[in-house]
């Protein structure tokens, strides 16, 4: 077989393979929008099954289904999200305070933000959540200097200007890091309620190891030229040598 024939072989082998990924790729993303409305459909089923035993005062029976959808759907944020505002919303109505305060820590650890929409939900449910996260939840600020990479506890957060306005309590290991700068390293606590500010925090020049012997040299130059300066000043200005003394007398004068 010639160079060229194996060639074309090539060409057409890679085209053959270009074409069946573009015909299959539509049908396998069509098949996960197909299984993503699935689960969405089941979930609505089970949530309208919930609301029904909540009418009924089944609370109990409402609570196990709702724990099998979290276990079901651990990973669909948006059906975790109304699962946990229906369980709150069991826990209210069953004027069980203590159990609704357990349920929104543990939703609010996962969603910080989370809320519900009260035309679903009892208004009462998002107060839940408000104090809750009063309890959980501090901010952390830094304005200035711009342009750093900030970590907590060794994880990314973000650049400066930056603000974090939930930031679970606690302490945490902070380093700021910023291009041709030392690292910054504290250890710091987020205090639920408060702003921990550390806007102005000064970075310290990361010089390079060759800056101090070029400055040491430099400052040697530097010496050494005014030194010869001063002598060159001082010969300029000095006296006239004195003159030799006259010959002696001869002798027999």
């Amino acid at each position: 077989m010639s160079r060229q024939s194996g060639w074309f072989r090539c060409v057409g082998f890679l085209c053959a393979t270009t074409c069946v990924a573009a015909l299959f790729l539509p049908v396998r993303t069509a098949c996960q929008e197909t299984g993503a409305s699935k689960s969405a459909a089941a979930a609505q089923g089970s949530f309208e099954q919930i609301v029904a035993l909540r009418l009924d005062g089944e609370y109990n029976r409402a609570i196990e289904l709702l724990y099998e959808v979290i276990a079901s759907y651990e990973k669909s944020d948006d059906i975790l999200r109304r699962a946990y505002n229906h369980l709150v919303t069991v826990h209210v109505q069953n004027n069980d305070e203590a159990g609704a305060e357990e349920v929104a820590r543990s939703a609010l650890e996962r969603f910080p933000d989370l809320t519900a929409d009260e035309l679903e939900f009892p208004g009462r449910v998002n107060e839940v959540y408000d104090l809750m996260r009063k309890q959980m939840f501090g901010s952390f600020v830094i304005s200035q200097p711009k342009e750093c990479h900030v970590y907590m506890d060794s994880t990314y957060v973000g650049d400066t200007p930056l603000t974090l306005p939930l930031v679970r309590v606690g302490e945490y290991d902070l380093t700021v890091t910023k291009s041709g700068y030392k690292d910054y390293a504290a250890r710091i606590e987020i205090e639920p309620e408060l702003t921990r500010d550390l806007s102005g925090l000064a970075l310290e020049r990361d010089r390079a190891w060759w800056w101090w012997p070029a400055w040491i040299g430099g400052a040697v130059v530097s010496v050494v030229a005014v030194a010869v300066g001063v002598s060159g000043g001082d010969d300029a200005t000095s006296d006239e040598p004195e003159p030799l003394p006259p010959p002696p007398t001869p002798p027999g004068d």
